[in-house]
């Protein structure tokens, strides 16, 4: 109400409903660094026959150690980067509106962007993509800034990654935002993969019907990876 705007229809660019409704949200919280990333560019086999493990969607430097189906980044000074490197030539980015027109060519428009942290923007578009099992990886819930560890943090020109006096609002926030997800799609299975011991998510979480925290090995029977590209040690 506070001005007026001028809105156009930009139809979805990309077209994501061939798939067998599993997602993997990778983070960048340190316990990712369990994860052999490998495994899932491989097929699961079983009695349905072998088919692919799923979709997954990756946030901000992951595009660094490997490529997910979909990256999403939404900082200018990420974007900028992503965009000067040649991994958007071969691969699907999503980003904002600015970095769109800031980097022509190069981005995807994040369909229905109200903001956020990227984890919690990268959950929301697996569900909108009708994925039904969603894991995610990587997401480090920290209450103190000495816990807050992420895998880039010690490259300094990316200060995001930094430990900072705000973490506290952010992490609720962070929380709010991945709580308010799971309630709007109740009919899909949420399972955060992380040790308990590391991080634990707020109480409400555990009155969620459809959400459930399980370790790394719990994660690779459960997808399950690797029964078709080789053993789990």
């Amino acid at each position: 109400n506070k001005k007026d705007v001028e809105e156009i229809w930009i139809d979805k660019s990309v077209e994501n409903d061939q798939h067998h409704g599993v997602a993997h949200i990778i983070g960048n919280g340190e316990s990712r660094l369990k994860l052999k990333l490998d495994l899932l560019n491989g097929q699961t086999g079983g009695s349905q026959g072998v088919r692919n493990v799923g979709q997954t969607y990756g946030c901000n430097l992951l595009y660094k150690d490997w490529n997910p189906t979909f990256l999403i980044v939404m900082n200018a000074d990420l974007s900028k980067e992503i965009a000067n490197s040649d991994y958007c030539d071969n691969n699907i980015v999503y980003s904002s509106v600015k970095n769109v027109l800031v980097n022509p060519g190069k981005f995807h428009i994040y369909p229905d962007n109200t903001g956020g942290n990227v984890g919690a923007l990268a959950l929301k578009l697996a569900c909108a993509d009708n994925h039904k099992k969603i894991f995610m990886i990587g997401f480090d819930f920290m209450m103190t800034p000495t816990d807050n560890v992420y895998i880039y943090e010690d490259q300094e020109y990316h200060p995001q990654y930094l430990p900072n006096n705000n973490y506290l609002n952010s992490n609720l926030g962070w929380a709010k935002s991945l709580y308010t997800i799971m309630q709007t799609y109740d009919d899909v299975e949420f399972f955060s993969v992380v040790e308990f011991s590391k991080a634990e998510f707020p109480e409400e979480f555990k009155m969620l019907r459809n959400f459930k925290q399980i370790n790394m090995r719990s994660y690779y029977n459960l997808a399950p990876l690797g029964a078709v590209t080789g053993s789990i040690t």
